[in-house]
Order: C-alpha cells, then sequence, then structure tokens
C-alpha cells in the first residue's frame, strides 16, 4: 500500500484532483487568494468617466503596490491578493475627488463544487452548512423518472471562497 494514500494519525488519504495521478500538486494551498472588489461611484460624478492612469495612481497610493483593475459598466472591479489590501480599500469613500462605495463582488469571491457519495443519500442541505466550513449555500440534485421526483447521491456545493490559482509550470512559460 502506497504511504501517501494511507491514513495517518486519523487523518484522510490524499486525493488527486481531477482523478489524475500527481494532479494533486496543480493547486497551491500556500498560493494567495483573489478577493474581488467592485467600486461605484455615489451621486453625480461617474467613476467610469476618469482616466484610468490616475485611477491607477489613486489605487496604488492607497496599497503601495499594483493591482489588476478593470472597468465594468458600473464602475471598476479591482483584483487584489491580500486582506489587508482589502480593508484599506473598503475604508476608501473617496477616489480621484468622486465619492465612491466599495463593496465584495457578490459572484467572483465565490466558487462551487459538486460531491457525489453513496453516504449522502441521507443527507439534507442543511448539514452542509451547519459542519462544513465556508459552504455558503448547498443544493441537492434531484431526477425525474415519470412523474416522481427521485433524490440523488449528489450536492452542489458554493464555499465563499474564489477558486484556487493553478499553479504555473514551466511547460507553461514561453521561451
Amino acid at each position: 500500500m502506497d504511504k501517501s494514500n494511507s491514513t495517518q494519525l486519523g487523518r484522510r488519504p490524499r486525493v488527486a484532483l481531477g482523478g489524475s495521478r500527481g494532479a494533486e500538486n496543480v493547486f497551491s494551498p500556500l498560493a494567495p487568494q483573489r478577493i474581488y472588489l467592485n467600486v461605484e461611484s455615489v451621486g453625480e460624478d461617474s467613476i467610469s468617466d476618469l482616466s484610468p492612469f490616475r485611477l491607477h495612481k489613486e489605487i496604488h497610493s492607497i496599497v503601495q503596490k499594483d493591482i489588476k483593475m478593470s472597468k465594468t459598466g458600473r464602475g471598476i472591479l479591482l483584483e487584489v491578493d491580500s486582506r489587508m489590501d482589502e480593508e484599506r480599500l473598503m475604508r476608501m469613500n473617496k477616489l480621484a475627488g468622486v465619492k465612491v462605495k466599495v463593496a465584495r463582488d457578490g459572484y467572483l469571491n465565490t466558487s462551487r463544487g459538486v460531491v457525489k457519495d453513496r453516504d449522502l443519500k441521507g443527507w439534507k442541505s442543511e448539514e452542509f452548512l451547519e459542519y462544513v466550513p465556508s459552504v455558503i449555500n448547498a443544493r441537492r440534485i434531484e431526477i425525474r423518472r415519470g412523474y416522481r421526483r427521485i433524490k440523488t447521491n449528489t450536492f452542489v456545493l458554493t464555499f465563499s471562497t474564489p477558486p484556487p490559482r493553478p499553479k504555473r509550470s514551466r511547460q507553461d512559460t514561453c521561451l
């Protein structure tokens, strides 16, 4: 029996992602999490009319490093890598002389996953919310056979964290 897949001290066995050998190295647990923030203007002035260079300069003065920024229909979307940067930007109420409101993006800051197991047949969706950390929504998949609805052992879980960034390998970089 392979030692990497055996349980030691009551821990669960290591499972490869995607069902292939060596896939456990695809995502790094130590990689910084992305946090997406929406910045929208409040009042008559519009933030989307400002120069992107001026916006970059103002945001760089708050966070002290370059972050990804893109314009949306209502304002701008910022991608930060740390909670400290998020806290600094969340306190911001003016950007380049325009009153703004900063909020976490409700869609991009979540991820979904599918769980299927024979033992989940008797589970309820509420049990995932109670017992599994970072799960904010759980939905059971049901199928129809004729006029009957059959509850399956498959659940779609929504997590409060975005999907992890894939680790880049040497093969991904261009020479």
